[in-house]
């Protein structure tokens, strides 16, 4: 049982330890992974290679752990929310079977992927 809890105690203490910097940039890559993911699941389901309740599901776990990541930095940043709404129509458009609108979510989400780098970069370069 000892061995079990020290893992997670030591992580919730390395957890408590970060400065905000640290934190911003930890959610930034969390960020950027789960919209990776959305992206690709999003242009596997257009081609017909994923199943509609998978890319839903998929889509689904994006968003919240995307939310996650901005409570957590307790943020209003304008490509952040952008992100969650382009997330939001891409389930709209699985659940519609829309595989031509999809089209323009995931080009919305490659761009703001590329402004959450970009602002990553910027953050690295201030600490």
């Amino acid at each position: 049982m000892k061995n079990f809890l020290l893992p997670g105690l030591l992580l919730g203490l390395t957890a408590c330890g970060q400065t905000s910097q640290e934190k911003l940039t930890d959610a930034l890559k969390t960020t950027r992974s789960w919209a990776a993911t959305a992206q690709m699941v999003g242009e596997a389901w257009q081609q017909g290679n994923v199943p509609d309740r998978y890319t839903q599901q998929t889509l689904v776990k994006s968003q919240q752990e995307i939310d996650k990541s901005i409570q957590e930095i307790n943020t209003k940043n304008r490509t952040l929310q952008n992100l969650k709404q382009t997330l939001q129509e891409m389930v709209t458009c699985v659940e519609q079977h829309d595989k031509e609108k999809i089209t323009l979510s995931l080009q919305q989400i490659k761009l703001e992927q590329q402004q959450i780098e970009d602002w990553a970069k910027i953050q690295g370069e201030q600490s």
